[in-house]
């Protein structure tokens, strides 16, 4: 039976797919000798994208039902898209393993392959052990290689979100220390995991009173 990649990726977790779509617009973008006309133009995939991850910084930020209903409507979307240029990549590289992995997608039941991680659990926000330190506690994830997380304060109704910071996976989650922080200032925190195959979903903020 000749291989093929996955064509169906209606199931993977919001940042997961935005991550699996940028890589295979940027995949097949650099293998035209194989990719010479995709059907659908990666102006379509690139156009999608954009209006998903549009889409994602709104529910993000506000997540209310309507931005909620709207992120879920470009996921269908995005994932129609990558379904097109998926049939199209296996109908072009006619079973050739290297030609598939070129293109960024993921190849049909390889036995044990890695799979993007899931959404870290149990997520707490504790004081550190010394004045201005926050601790940022969680599960660890099977096969995560780091975690990334933000810090952010609360601005007119609206979590404000700084930069993507990330820890290295450990044995002790409990080494992930915040310095310097701001005293008698609420802080909120969110997180997710992240290994080669790609990126969780960010954990549900929780916060507490730096002190």
């Amino acid at each position: 039976m000749k291989r093929q990649v996955k064509i169906n990726y209606g199931n993977y977790r919001d940042a997961e797919l935005g991550y699996l779509a940028s890589t295979v617009y940027q995949a097949i973008g650099e293998n035209v000798e194989f990719f010479a006309e995709p059907n659908p133009p990666l102006a379509e995939l690139e156009a999608a994208i954009a209006d998903y991850n549009e889409k994602m910084q709104f529910t993000n930020r506000k997540g209310s039902p309507y931005d909620s209903e709207s992120k879920n409507a470009s996921k269908r979307a995005l994932v129609d898209v990558l379904r097109r240029l998926a049939f199209y990549v296996n109908t072009t590289c006619d079973g050739v393993v290297h030609k598939l992995l070129s293109s960024g997608f993921r190849l049909k039941g390889l036995p044990g392959e890695l799979t993007a991680p899931t959404t870290p659990t149990r997520v707490r926000l504790v004081d550190g052990e010394r004045s201005g330190e926050l601790a940022l506690l969680f599960d660890s994830v099977n096969k995560a290689s780091e975690y990334e997380y933000q810090l952010g304060t609360m601005v007119d109704g609206e979590i404000a979100w700084g930069d993507i910071d990330s820890f290295r996976h450990g044995r002790s989650i409990r080494n992930n220390i915040i310095p310097n922080l701001t005293r008698a200032v609420t802080y909120y925190a969110r997180v997710r995991a992240r290994n080669p195959q790609g990126i969780s979903d960010w954990s549900e903020p929780v916060s507490q009173i730096a002190r």
